[in-house]
């Protein structure tokens, strides 16, 4: 296996593993129940969880276009 074929696949490992943790991230963040009328504040768990999300997202973005 040559280097190249070896970062590919490490590159297919880490953007799997991002697709992981941001299925895991948004299913965390919709389990916090709101009640009617409550509006979420920046440290709200549901709030940092999906900027976490957000954040995990991005660099699986940046990981795909790099195969290309």
């Amino acid at each position: 296996m040559t280097i190249i074929e070896r970062r590919a696949e490490m590159r297919q490992t880490a953007i799997k593993a991002l697709l992981d943790a941001e299925e895991a991230l948004t299913a965390l963040a919709m389990s916090y129940e709101l009640q009617p009328n409550e509006k979420t504040s920046a440290c709200h768990p549901q709030t940092s969880t999906l900027s976490t999300t957000s954040q995990v997202r991005k660099m699986r973005r940046v990981l795909e276009k790099l195969r290309r």
